[in-house]
């Protein structure tokens, strides 16, 4: 099968209360004119920032899902991967994208892991191990602080100084991906993201502090990141319009006193990542 409209295959779990994952990721990517097409690693009633929630965990059913893809002869533009809970899905994703990614295919995988210094379980050594051989398949890898600090082997630092951010995006790029956005630090009344590329000076994209955090965030962002690349916005070009579109959905989600645990409200704003003409 082909087509001219550009494919993506995004692969996360899907809470149906509490926008995050892919009732985040699926809207966003399909409103930048992409063709959004989901893998489901896990059913939840809502997301996991409740006490208490259904899971219906997904992997065992996985490989039939993708060997119908495969039967149709799908191939992808993009494939974005978010949390991966097990050795086995990790596994399972590293297949699909030798299996589904078109040439010359965008493949973004933010190594969701944990935030504030903490990581989450299960992601003992052996999936963080697991892990870097995905990150090694990355066109774009998107981990926060955190995560960065855990793929780098380096302790977490809450405000890191510029050396030390050199020296955790050269890591993680010897993990084999083609560009690392550090996210999600801290300086002042802004939030950026560092962005680093090989043989490249490191640069940066800043959005304003705005509100409280939210679930979701780190999900908008990655999606329009990755939308911009397929609609051929430059790394850096994409990276401060990520940034953009999430500090304004904060602030909506602030004014419109959205609670917290509904996430981001982000709906309204997205006609502004219409498609767009490319911008060689």
């Amino acid at each position: 099968m082909s087509s001219t409209q550009k494919r993506v295959a995004v692969v996360n779990d899907l809470a149906g209360f509490g926008r995050c994952s892919l009732t985040v990721q699926m809207p966003v990517i399909s409103a930048m004119g992409l063709q959004c097409c989901p893998v489901p690693t896990a059913i939840l009633s809502n997301h996991c920032g409740f006490d208490h929630y259904f899971l219906d965990d997904y992997t065992a059913r996985i490989p039939a899902y993708l060997a119908e893809w495969q039967r149709l002869g799908l191939r992808f533009d993009g494939i974005y991967t978010g949390f991966l809970g097990s050795l086995q899905q990790v596994d399972l994703v590293i297949q699909m994208i030798q299996q589904f990614a078109a040439p010359g295919a965008a493949i973004l995988v933010d190594p969701v892991m944990g935030d504030e210094g903490v990581i989450t379980l299960p992601y003992e050594e052996a999936l963080c191990l697991k892990l870097r051989e995905l990150i090694s398949l990355a066109d774009i890898i998107t981990p926060n602080l955190t995560e960065a600090a855990k793929l780098c082997d380096l302790p977490y630092d809450p405000a890191p100084s510029d050396q030390t951010l050199s020296q955790m995006g050269q890591r993680l790029l010897d993990l084999g991906c083609r560009s690392a956005i550090i996210t999600g630090i801290q300086r002042g009344n802004q939030v950026g993201n560092y962005i680093c590329r090989p043989h490249q000076t490191p640069n940066w994209a800043w959005n304003q502090i705005y509100g409280h955090r939210r679930v979701g965030t780190g999900d908008i962002y990655s999606s329009v990141l990755l939308g911009s690349v397929l609609q051929n916005h430059s790394l850096t070009e994409a990276a401060q319009r990520a940034a953009d579109f999430t500090q304004d959905a904060l602030q909506y989600s602030e004014a419109q006193q959205i609670p917290l645990t509904d996430g981001i409200f982000f709906e309204p704003l997205l006609y502004r990542l219409g498609p767009l003409p490319s911008v060689e």
